[in-house]
Formats: structure tokens, C-alpha cells, sequence
């Protein structure tokens, strides 16, 4: 996918993240309000509550993806990048 966006133009990849996070944010209030009107007084809190938790937990999954990708990038610089420098000062 993200090989779609690649000759795509800086401000179009921006507007459309922007789009995607108001849109989100729209669709996570709307949902807090379907399930607030939904569920009865009683499991309202209970409702509500597992909602917030499953916000939270998504948001981690992400943080933790972010994560993994630089320390995948730390590891691939130590172990890739400084033998092509040290072969290019080898050359010259």
C-alpha cells in the first residue's frame, strides 16, 4: 500500500491523514454516543468503560508498532550500514 503513495505529492499524503484522523474522530464519537444511548442505565459505565479500553489498547498497538520500526532501523544501520561506509573508505 504504501507503495501507491510513493510519486504522490507531499501536501495530498498530508491532507489525507488529516481526512483519516478527523474522520476517526468522528466515528469515535459517534460510537460513544450510539453506546451511551444504547445500553441501559446500569451498563452504561461498564459500556463506556470497555469502549475507553479499547481505544487505549489500539493506541498502544500503534505506539508499540512505532517502536519495533526504529528498532528495526537501529539494527539494520548497525548492521548493514557501517560495512557498506567502512567498504566505500576501503575503496577510495
Amino acid at each position: 500500500m504504501l507503495s501507491t503513495f510513493t510519486s504522490a505529492s507531499v501536501i495530498g499524503i498530508a491532507l489525507f491523514l488529516i481526512l483519516g484522523n478527523v474522520g476517526q474522530s468522528f466515528m469515535q464519537i459517534s460510537m460513544a454516543n450510539v453506546i451511551s444511548r444504547t445500553l441501559t442505565k446500569e451498563q452504561a459505565g461498564v459500556g463506556m468503560g470497555i469502549f475507553s479500553m479499547l481505544g487505549f489498547i489500539y493506541s498502544n498497538i500503534y505506539l508499540m508498532m512505532t517502536l519495533m520500526h526504529v528498532c528495526l532501523m537501529v539494527f539494520y544501520y548497525f548492521q548493514f550500514g557501517r560495512a557498506k561506509r567502512q567498504s566505500l573508505l576501503a575503496d577510495s
